[in-house]
């Protein structure tokens, strides 16, 4: 039985049951997380090899331009692979970046949602603050710089420990759910003034209905 099956079962339950956070093996079973709401949080750890590391380190941005992409998800897939073909990037980074948003693509099927890709060369705090997206669910990868950070907060308590994303890990981060804790917050890390840069994907999906 697969996870979505398993959760199929349960629906007539009033109260969803969710985990704050749980670590995946693969991208499909990160984005099943998402379609579930088995989670708040889903981290898949991914390593890069010293090569591919080195060739995003490389990547020339100054003249990048932050491409946004919305729509339903195939005609998304569609604009997004096309830009990234014709990049003038090295071949390892658009390979990298066109494979991972294939293969996310690929996991979400033909769900009804519409969706929104972003590729963003951030040199500034972005979202600063600690919050939950007004979203169904995002993935977000950091591939150059350093990669969002989480933590745990629940009422009454102190925050818990800061986490900070590795670059090339892939998270899926539940939106605000009107039946669950809404405890794990995540922001964008302090690098305004610093001189470190980023190279974020984001993929947010907002299915009918879906709080």
């Amino acid at each position: 039985m697969s996870l979505l099956q398993d959760l199929a079962e349960k629906e007539g339950k009033q109260e969803r049951a969710a985990e704050p956070v749980i670590f995946c093996h693969s991208l499909e079973a990160l984005i099943e997380a998402g379609l579930g709401d088995v989670a708040e949080l889903a981290l898949w750890p991914r390593q890069p090899s010293p090569g591919l590391a080195a060739a995003f380190e490389a990547l020339d941005c100054s003249s990048f331009e932050d491409l946004r992409v919305t729509g339903r998800p195939e005609d998304v897939r569609q604009r997004a692979v096309t830009w990234l073909t014709q990049s003038s990037w090295p071949a390892l980074v658009r390979q990298t970046l066109l494979g991972d948003v294939q293969a996310a693509f690929a996991c979400i099927g033909d769900i009804e949602a519409d969706c929104t890709f972003r590729l963003e060369y951030v040199t500034d705090d972005a979202c600063r603050k600690f919050h939950k997206d007004d979203t169904d669910f995002r993935l977000i990868t950091t591939y150059l710089g350093r990669g969002t950070q989480w933590r745990v907060e629940r009422a009454g308590e102190e925050p818990g420990p800061l986490h900070e994303m590795k670059p090339h890990e892939t998270a899926m981060l539940l939106g605000q759910r009107c039946s669950l804790e809404n405890c794990v917050l995540h922001r964008s890390p302090p690098i305004e003034g610093s001189g470190q840069a980023r190279l974020v994907l984001v993929l947010d999906f907002e299915r009918p209905d879906y709080c």
